[in-house]
């Protein structure tokens, strides 16, 4: 009896000294300031880059921020067009999903979602030539989060 009163404060004291070192002791990791990275986007065709020509878009959204249930937009320029066949982290979009004839995305994001959203548009007739803006942002309640940008650039023939 005498023994495990020993061993059970023996116990107590080495938690309650771990806990009281623990805010004593300084350490890099327990900064109080927190580090966001910007959000990015990456645009890439596939196959070809010139204008009039057939190729895949792949655009990759990383928000690098959550605000629970929101949606993840994108928004694509004049001739640019989504469709039921193309698809986003490997699961094909819903009609619902498709707004504005085809030129903006807008996917739900929940709790547990991908940090990274890859939208693949597939066998798109790439436009004139120039260099066109494509957009993604996080929403929620109407409210703009970490809105990024990024072109792709289509050569003449």
């Amino acid at each position: 009896m005498l023994k495990r009163k020993f061993i059970g404060k023996i116990g107590v004291g080495l938690l309650t000294s771990a806990a009281l070192f623990s805010f004593i002791l300084p350490t890099e990791e327990a900064s109080a300031t927190f580090y966001r990275n910007a959000p990015t986007l990456h645009v890439e065709t596939v196959d070809s880059n010139k204008e009039w020509t057939t190729s895949d878009i792949e655009v990759t959204y990383k928000p690098n921020f959550f605000v629970g249930s929101s949606y993840v937009e994108f928004n694509f320029p004049y001739r640019f067009h989504a469709n039921t066949r193309d698809s986003l982290n490997g699961r094909t979009l819903n009609y619902t999903q498709i707004l504005n004839d085809g030129q903006t995305v807008r996917v739900p994001v929940y709790a547990f979602s991908s940090s990274e959203f890859k939208l693949v548009m597939v066998r798109k007739t790439l436009p004139n030539a120039g260099t066109h803006r494509i957009t993604a942002e996080l929403q929620k309640f109407g409210r703009n989060y970490n809105h990024a940008e990024a072109t792709v650039d289509i050569l003449p023939r």
